[in-house]
C-alpha cells in the first residue's frame, strides 16, 4: 500500500507472512554423538514502512524499515539426559538503496 506525494516521492507500508529457516547447532558434553544440529522452518509476520525519493529524473533513493515476529518453536533432544529448548525470534531490518533507470 502506498501514497505518491506531489514531489514524486512514494511513501508505502508493507505487511505479509514470511518463512525462515533457523539452524540450531551446539556441542553437548564430550560425546560427539550427543551434538545437536537441526533446521527448523518457522513462519512469521512482517510489517514495515518505507519511502522512495527521486534524486534526478532517472534515479531515486529508497529507505525501508521492517519488523518481523516469528512463531516460537521448541524441541526436546532424543538422547539420554534430554534437553528441552524453546526459541522465540524477532528481527528488525533497515535498508537503503539507490535505483537508476535506463
Amino acid at each position: 500500500m502506498g501514497y505518491m506525494l506531489d514531489s514524486g516521492s512514494l511513501l508505502y507500508a508493507r505487511a505479509g507472512a514470511v518463512k525462515t529457516r533457523f539452524n540450531t547447532a551446539w556441542i553437548k558434553g564430550g560425546n560427539r554423538q550427543n551434538d545437536i544440529e537441526r533446521d527448523d522452518n518457522v513462519w512469521g509476520n512482517r510489517i514495515g514502512v518505507g519511502a522512495e525519493v527521486p534524486l534526478t529524473e532517472n534515479s531515486s533513493i529508497r529507505f525501508d524499515y521492517t519488523y518481523t515476529n516469528y512463531d516460537s518453536y521448541d524441541f526436546t533432544t532424543s538422547h539420554g539426559s534430554p534437553d528441552t529448548m524453546e526459541f522465540d525470534n524477532e528481527e528488525t531490518l533497515f535498508r537503503m538503496g539507490l535505483s537508476v533507470s535506463f
